[in-house]
């Protein structure tokens, strides 16, 4: 459910600032689709470049999937809190970004 609301809320930012909805669908490609690929889901983190690795690492995807990895196998560690919080505050940040860029598209 974490891993949802995180990612479901920075879906929500990308409709919040979208102009038009047949736009939405380009957007949505053009981020979600290497989000998925970049994640670690498929391949290692530790396969991509030196340069790349940050920004993987960055993303809520990579922070789920690793999140979800570390549960199955049962490897729960310290690690694994880091991607607890930081999909807590990607749900909080992105969720109060979204419903404030929704309010402002919907009642304005």
């Amino acid at each position: 459910m974490l891993s949802g609301g995180a990612l479901s809320a920075g879906a929500m930012i990308l409709t919040g600032i979208t102009k038009e909805i047949s736009s939405l669908e380009k957007v949505m490609t053009l981020v979600v689709f290497p989000l998925f690929l970049f994640s670690g889901t498929f391949f290692p983190v530790s396969l991509y470049p030196d340069l790349l690795r940050p920004v993987v690492q960055a993303t809520p995807l990579f922070h789920s999937a690793s999140l979800l990895r570390a549960l199955t196998t049962g490897e729960v560690g310290m690690q694994t809190l880091w991607h607890v919080a930081y999909l807590i505050v990607m749900l909080g940040v992105a969720g109060a970004v979204s419903i404030r860029l929704m309010r402002r598209r919907l009642i304005s």
